[in-house]
């Protein structure tokens, strides 16, 4: 496997501004599906996100028993609801140029 390339920290396709200011960072977050929102509306919105503005982050419930779980088909037994890591975007995924967010 070969090493990671080192940030070379400079603009490449303009070397009228500097690295750090040519950085820009989120404004805050929104939803684009709500809990109880159909799977299949869900994805078709996921996608049209994922088309317009780019990758997405998302974020999901589990059980607490989810996280005692090993191997096999996990079952639930009712628990409190916990808030599970975020997934990560997918670098993998085919996209238009970004946008501006919202």
């Amino acid at each position: 496997m070969k090493p990671t390339p080192k940030c070379a920290r400079e603009c490449v396709d303009n070397k009228e501004i500097t690295w750090r200011k040519d950085k820009h960072y989120g404004q805050g977050g929104y939803s684009i599906c709500q809990q109880g929102d159909d799977n299949a509306a869900c994805a078709d919105k996921m996608a049209q996100e994922i088309y317009a503005n780019g990758p997405i982050t998302g974020m999901f419930f589990v059980h607490q028993s989810f996280t005692a779980y090993k191997s096999g088909v996990y079952h639930v037994r009712r628990s409190a609801l916990l808030l599970a890591p975020s997934l990560a975007p997918s670098s993998a995924l085919t996209r238009k140029p970004r946008r501006n967010r919202r």
